[in-house]
């Protein structure tokens, strides 16, 4: 039986350590940072953190705009905008440990990232 839980795992009698899944997972030693600056559209980054990673990506649309993400070469439709005004639309997706991501313009006539958030 474990005798004592503690936030890298739980100690045993014998003093060996089993490690938690949840030290290794989402927002566990990780903190959201504006990224905004060093991002740009349809260029591929690279996630090297070792850990799973969550991105809000806030876009300014208008005129039919759609938005691609991209993991691993695997791409689909994150957001689709039709109307004769713009609006501003966030995008959320996570990405694995080691994966490529890239959001893209898909189609339309306007597409412009206003923000772009990282938890890493």
């Amino acid at each position: 039986m474990p005798t004592q839980a503690t936030s890298s795992g739980i100690v045993f009698p014998d003093s060996t350590t089993q490690t938690s899944a949840a030290a290794f997972g989402l927002g566990n030693s990780q903190s959201w940072t504006d990224v905004t600056g060093s991002r740009a559209l349809s260029t591929n980054y690279t996630n090297s953190t070792g850990k799973p990673i969550q991105l809000c990506v806030r876009c300014n649309l208008s005129g039919n705009a759609v938005t691609n993400v991209t993991i691993n070469g695997v791409t689909w439709t994150a957001q689709t905008y039709s109307a004769p005004n713009s609006c501003s639309v966030p995008i959320w997706f996570i990405v694995q440990a080691g994966a490529t991501y890239q959001v893209a313009k898909g189609g339309g006539t306007t597409m412009v990232i206003s923000q772009w958030m990282e938890l890493r």
